[in-house]
């Protein structure tokens, strides 16, 4: 037998020799060579689900395992962070599955081999999010002889990030396979159960169950995909009967048409136009994603909608009166004290283990001054930056550095590493929590927020916050750094956080940094909580604001002001100057002579004969501004303020 390095089988092998060796322990495979451009997951030949001659596998080529064939299941681990969490309602913990013997896919994602009952009839079991929208963790695996083909890649197969699949540890399929545990056969059982015994694409639904589900999922806009979908699952298990219920949900969205809605009942075909078979199964995930608590509580007569098995209980509602649901949500003195007790890592500023957002508009120098709080930090930094200009690459390297060569904190460019984005460190993020290794000496910085989930949302932004809690849970110091909205952009005004509301709910401290350019090519860079004036700001801890400042030409000697620095008015105070300068030449220029005196009314008037969008309200408070500098103002014996020229500009 043929091992790796480390003492792995399979690994070092090519598909051509894993193929054979796959054969011997009784494994029924496919084969295919995946097409430039395509997923190499999809299999590219015809009649896949026959199992191929092992001795003519390509080394080229892809493998799969034939589940039905095989009596083998997979456990598919998609969300790692979630996926974790279905696993413990079932008893299972993923650090420690039974026989433990997981294979990686090339995003580093676990899967667990096992083996199945002799003439089982299962088949694949998903459990999905939202509305039944993204796979969070699935049981794939199909009956024997019943046709149903279901295939899984095995090592050495490509992954389309570029790595190959891989067996984790020497518990590899070479040695004796492990039975499928107790906790997830329950679980196949139960969802054959729900559908009728046998695993057959027969409608499941009643009518009564269909009403109470539509009542449970929103049609309140405008959605054709979320209406098409209702359809299918409607016309496939009620049939006709389906179409005065459809009419009846179609008419609570505003482009309701009775014809419309006729005539595309009448031309659909389930099997046909979905593609795939769409179900009451589907429906009964898209009302649970709408209203969880709601649908939860429902069951029908011969339908085991929430199941018959103990452990996927656990969620469910217990009985609460005052004294319990106080002592739930009541935190203790000890708990109270360790927030007043908060350690920082710098000065009053980061507090260890918290989660911290750094809000600032693109420029304002967030980068820069994180970069220097990261020499500064105790304990392992790890700087994720893939907000950075391939050309400022090398001088931000260099930086991390002391004159010594020694590193100062660890400074990480995904972007200019092969196959690797932002998206794959969150994919990596999550082997942190499954390894559960405690981080209390860690602070993770990543730049920015944006590049790692889509921050307009919801779901995306909260499934994201949810992991770097995780990662807090495990003692982790979490910093992100993260942008304003863009509609909210005037230099003088307050920003606000792009994306989200979660971004206030989730972290620990949202934090604002506001800069001003100084005189002498100098930029002040300020910290804004609640207390200077800033509302979208949150803090868990006593935070003390600072300032910090360094000169444009030589940005990694960042320097500590002696005091806080309102540059957020400093801005204000320019800014009003930049835009009253030429107003102020008008004004000069509307005196006939040095010794005029002119009201108000006077230089409102002469003003707008030159320039009519010039409001009054404007040009008053550019006199007051420059009252002393540029005229005097008296109050006449008729309550009339007059200005006059101090001097007077030369053209």
């Amino acid at each position: 037998m043929k091992f790796d390095k480390n003492g792995d089988p399979i690994n070092s092998m090519s598909p051509s020799e894993a193929a054979i060796e796959y054969n011997k322990l009784g494994y029924q495979i496919c084969d295919w060579i995946p097409k430039r451009g395509a997923d190499p997951k999809s299999p590219t030949k015809r009649n896949w689900g026959t199992p191929s001659d092992p001795e003519a596998v390509s080394d080229h080529a892809q493998i799969g395992l034939l589940h039905a064939q095989s009596r083998t299941l997979m456990v598919d681990v998609d969300d790692v962070l979630l996926g974790t969490e279905k696993l413990k309602d079932l008893g299972l913990d993923i650090d420690n599955m039974p026989g433990d013997p997981p294979c990686l896919t090339g995003s580093g994602k676990p899967k667990y081999l096992y083996a199945m009952p002799e003439n089982h009839s299962y088949r694949v079991k998903t459990y999905q999010g939202m509305c039944g929208e993204g796979t969070i963790l699935e049981f794939r695996t199909a009956a024997p002889g019943s046709g149903k083909q279901v295939m899984d890649i095995l090592p050495p197969s490509r992954h389309h990030r570029g790595r190959n699949y891989q067996w984790k540890s020497q518990l590899s399929p070479w040695d004796i396979l492990p039975e499928c545990p107790q906790a997830i056969l329950d679980e196949l059982e139960e969802d054959k159960a729900n559908h009728g015994g046998e695993h057959t694409d027969e409608p499941s639904m009643s009518l009564e169950e269909a009403t109470e589900a539509l009542r449970h999922i929103p049609n309140d806009e405008v959605n054709y995909h979320l209406w098409l979908r209702t359809l299918l699952i409607l016309k496939f298990e009620l049939g006709d009967a389906g179409l005065p219920l459809f009419h009846e949900w179609s008419a609570k969205c505003p482009a309701y048409d009775s014809d419309n809605t006729d005539r595309e009942w009448a031309a659909n075909n389930p099997q046909r136009k979905s593609g795939k078979l769409l179900t009451g199964a589907t429906l009964r995930m898209m009302a649970k994603g709408a209203n969880p608590n709601a649908y939860a509580k429902l069951d029908f007569e011969g339908v085991a909608v929430r199941g018959n098995n103990p452990k996927s209980r656990k969620k469910s509602f217990e009985a609460m009166d005052p004294a319990k649901f106080s002592q739930r949500f009541r935190p203790t003195q000890e708990q109270i004290e360790s927030i007043a007790k908060s350690e920082f890592t710098y000065k009053d500023l980061i507090v260890k283990g918290h989660m911290i957002a750094v809000v600032a508009r693109p420029g304002h120098g967030k980068t820069t001054v994180l970069m220097h709080i990261a020499k500064e930090l105790k304990g392992k930094v790890l700087y994720i930056n893939a907000d950075i200009a391939g050309g400022d690459m090398p001088e931000a390297w260099k930086s991390s550095f002391d004159q010594q060569g020694n590193p100062l904190y660890e400074l990480l460019l995904p972007n200019l590493m092969p196959s690797e984005t932002m998206e794959t460190v969150v994919e990596a993020l999550n082997g942190f929590v499954v390894a559960g290794q405690r981080l209390e000496d860690v602070t993770f910085i990543f730049d920015t927020l944006k590049k790692m989930a889509d921050l307009m949302n919801k779901n995306s932004a909260k499934k994201l916050y949810s992991l770097l809690r995780s990662l807090s849970a495990l003692g982790a110091t979490i910093i992100v750094l993260a942008h304003s909205n863009k509609w909210n952009n005037q230099e003088d005004s307050f920003p606000v956080p792009e994306g989200t509301g979660d971004l206030m709910s989730d972290f620990d401290e949202v934090l604002l940094f506001y800069r001003w350019r100084g005189p002498g090519d100098v930029q002040y860079v300020s910290l804004y909580t609640e207390r200077e004036g800033w509302q979208w700001a949150k803090t868990r801890a006593d935070i003390k604001a600072l300032t910090w400042y360094f000169h444009n030409s030589d940005r990694n000697d960042v320097k500590v002001h002696e005091s806080w620095m309102d540059t957020h008015a400093k801005v204000q105070q320019q800014h009003e100057q930049e835009l009253s300068a030429p107003l102020v030449s008008l004004i000069v220029q509307v005196f006939r002579y040095p010794e005029e005196e002119l009201s108000i009314k006077d230089i409102c008037d002469r003003v707008n004969e030159q320039h009519s969008d010039i409001s009054r309200k404007v040009i008053t408070a550019t006199l007051r501004s420059q009252e002393g500098q540029m005229w005097t103002t008296r109050t006449s014996l008729h309550n009339r303020q007059l200005h006059k020229l101090i001097s007077k500009l030369e053209d």
